[in-house]
């Protein structure tokens, strides 16, 4: 961990080794190894357990530009080394944790979380600890929160401790740094192309820190009440990237979009957002198998909102009831948010009729069928169904109505009448009728239950939806 063999984790200037120089304030700029920061704040005396600005007490500041915790995907090396920066050195034995989650699945809700979540462990695959004085070691994480050794490597060859260049907490703070082979992470398969995501927590003990009650501190600032809850908005809040690509940095994500409704006869789609202006939305059009891509195309957000023509998707497709509407964000400066946390399903209709009400249905005299009144547009459709969702048989109804009946004027009485005898036959809490309305460019209403003609029942009626 340092590629010259000095001794030192800082430049040499013009051949001479000085360490880090202050001022400037550049343990990064003159590290020897070009690391890339994983959180950039960390607030000192921010500690769930244990003494504030000491051996746990992660620290950073993202203005000075000396971030609190930094890793380095050596491909030459097939290393993975990490890099935190601690209020203060201390001898004593302690645990310092990378945990990474590979499955882009995380926490215990919404479309994005994890099958596999827990208690003590919202999420994480691999957990990668830095026990002082004892070892580095590669953990299964998966489902549990008793961490499962993978692999032990030794403490004095896969760690080390040195003076950083800050003073947070007006002392001399200290780099941990260590590392695992890339062929550690193998059997997890993990390889340079898969999206990682990174959480980082302190522990009072030397040990893993997935299950532990010893936690002490938590990379970054983040919010939550509990350690998972932090641990959730660490881990949405940063974009994943594939490991060939960690070295030019990890992006803060972008937030989700929104998406309108949509449907068949929609000639846009449209949604809001909470990023800044000149986000990037891209949409796509997946068939109904909500897998395969029918189209996509982009759009920028303004003010909040933002729309894309139906007629811009590529290739070129028309909408269909049951395909799947999914939309990305990629605000300035931040990575592509996830595309799961809003998903529309195309539907049939933008609009649909109400449904009839107690005042429009009355029965013809003497149990013959139903008067009912419809004060609606002119081609508004009335259906009659059976208690089992079957049409009414017209055949028994006079004057050669249809079923449904479509209206030619407002308002219209229309006559579900029977042609001879009583074809509305009374039963006891059988003979349940259904009733719905569907106007000119909307859907069918929800339909009207009548009991009417239901002995030993009240005659009042009700939707159900």
């Amino acid at each position: 961990m340092t590629p010259n063999g000095d001794g030192y984790v800082s430049q040499e200037i013009d051949g001479v080794q000085i360490g880090f120089t202050n001022p400037p304030i550049s343990d990064v700029e003159q590290s020897e190894i070009p690391y890339v920061p994983i959180f950039t704040t960390d607030i000192s005396a921010d500690v769930e357990k244990g003494p504030s600005c000491k051996f746990t007490d992660l620290v950073g500041d993202y203005a000075a530009n000396l971030p609190a915790v930094l890793m380095y995907w050596d491909t030459a090396n097939s290393a993975v080394l990490f890099r935190l920066r601690i209020a203060a050195y201390s001898p004593n034995s302690k645990g310092y944790s990378v945990l990474i989650d590979t499955d882009q699945s995380f926490g215990f809700s919404g479309a994005t979380s994890d099958p596999n979540a827990l208690p003590g462990n919202p999420g994480f695959e691999i957990e990668v600890a830095l026990m002082t004085n004892h070892a580095v070691g590669v953990y299964d994480v998966d489902g549990t929160t008793s961490p499962q050794l993978v692999v032990q490597r030794s403490y004095d060859d896969y760690a080390q401790k040195s003076i950083a260049g800050s003073n947070f907490c007006s002392q001399a703070n200290a780099f941990y740094d260590f590392y695992v082979p890339v062929s550690d992470l193998a059997s997890f398969g993990v390889d340079e192309s898969s999206p990682l995501r990174f959480a980082v927590m302190t522990n009072m003990s030397p040990s893993p820190s997935i299950g532990k009650k010893s936690i002490s501190d938590i990379g970054g600032i983040p919010e939550g009440n509990t350690i998972d809850e932090k641990l959730i908005n660490v881990i949405e809040s940063q974009t994943p990237t594939p490991a060939e690509e960690i070295n030019d940095g990890i992006e803060e994500r972008s937030i989700c979009p929104e998406i309108n409704s949509v449907f068949v006869s929609s000639t846009a789609i449209s949604g809001t957002t909470t990023e800044a202006d000149s986000t990037i939305i891209e949409v796509v059009l997946y068939d109904l198998d909500h897998t395969t891509t029918l189209g996509s195309d982009t759009c920028i957000a303004m003010s909040g909102t933002w729309s894309l023509n139906i007629a811009d998707l590529s290739p070129a497709v028309s909408l269909e009831n049951g395909q799947l509407v999914r939309a990305s964000a990629t605000a300035p400066g931040k990575g592509q948010s996830d595309d799961r946390c809003d998903e529309e399903v195309v539907g049939i209709c933008e609009n649909t009729t109400e449904a009839p009400e107690d005042d429009d249905i009355d029965i013809v005299g003497g149990d013959k069928g139903y008067e009912i009144t419809v004060n609606r547009a002119v081609g508004t459709k009335v259906y009659l169904y059976n208690s089992d969702g079957s049409l009414f048989n017209t055949a028994l109804l006079k004057g050669g109505i249809s079923n449904p009946y479509t209206t030619t004027s407002n308002p219209e009485t229309v006559k579900f009448e029977c042609q001879t005898g009583h074809c509305f036959t009374r039963s006891a809490g059988s003979s349940v009728y259904l009733i719905s309305f569907e106007e000119p460019g909307a859907c069918e209403s929800e339909e009207y239950i009548s009991c009417h003609y239901t002995e030993e029942v009240s005659a009042n009626t009700y939707h159900y939806h």
